[in-house]
């Protein structure tokens, strides 16, 4: 049923994802020319004010260590927002423990990640079909020749036919716009489900826990990391999926 649901949408949304993927800046060596060297840059957000984390060295020599801190907090005070830095080690190990409690308890985020797939193949509401769609542009499209066919032989009106040109062209704008909301409503379904299968897989043939932070499973994994306080953040997975875990 998976498989077959792919291949029926497959062919309709992947123009407009190799579209976007276009838009990020691929450098050639396939990566985004945008990417940093840490895994956790544009992922850590307060909480509190909404602000996204920024890294900064602390200390010197052996007591040199990386932490991130809201930009909000760093460039406006206390007052702006009270959030404190966090470590970026004890990032890296609360996220070895978050995927070490999805690794250990695979038969339920399993069934939670099928729930979600589900959710994801049920169709939004829209008001017409891609076909209907189609149909009414080309029916508007057809309209829109009759018309200056028309004032070419006859010479109509000409408020009456900017009138009617008008609101034909307001028709068909509204129409495309429609088949953009439904096709970027559909490309967002298929990614949400290759996202859910990602993770599947990531949890299927991991036979063990992980013993030490992995930067490209992050990054593959991971939409973001909200940080609740000193001592607490929550991962949210591209899958949607949310693990709270403690900063110890």
């Amino acid at each position: 049923m998976m498989v077959m649901f792919l291949n029926i949408m497959w062919k309709t949304v992947m123009k407009e994802l190799a579209r976007r993927n276009n838009l990020r800046g691929y450098s050639k060596t396939g990566k985004s020319e945008f990417s940093s060297k840490y895994p956790f840059s544009g992922k850590i957000y307060c909480s509190n004010c909404g602000a996204k984390f920024n890294r900064q060295i602390w200390g010197t020599g052996k007591y040199k260590k990386g932490v991130w801190i809201c930009a909000n907090h760093r460039m406006n005070g206390e007052e702006a927002c009270s959030q404190k830095a966090v470590i970026e080690r004890k990032l890296e190990q609360a996220f070895v423990r978050a995927m070490n409690q999805v690794i250990g308890g695979r038969e339920a985020f399993m069934n939670k990640l099928f729930d979600n797939i589900y959710e994801s193949i049920e169709s939004v509401e829209h008001e017409y079909t891609q076909e209907q769609i189609n149909e009414r542009l080309e029916e508007l499209q057809q309209e829109i020749m009759s018309l200056v066919r028309l004032n070419a032989k006859t010479g109509l009106d000409t408020r009456a036919y900017d009138s009617e040109y008008g609101q034909l062209t307001k028709e068909i704008e509204r129409f495309r716009e429609l088949r953009q909301k439904l096709l970027d409503d559909e490309a967002q379904k298929v990614i949400r489900i290759q996202r859910i299968d990602e993770l599947r897989q990531f949890i299927q043939e991991q036979s063990s826990p992980l013993e030490r932070f992995d930067g490209d499973i992050f990054r593959r994994l991971i939409e973001k990391v909200s940080v609740k306080s000193l001592i607490e953040v929550t991962f949210v997975f591209k899958t949607g999926l949310e693990v709270r875990e403690v900063l110890g």
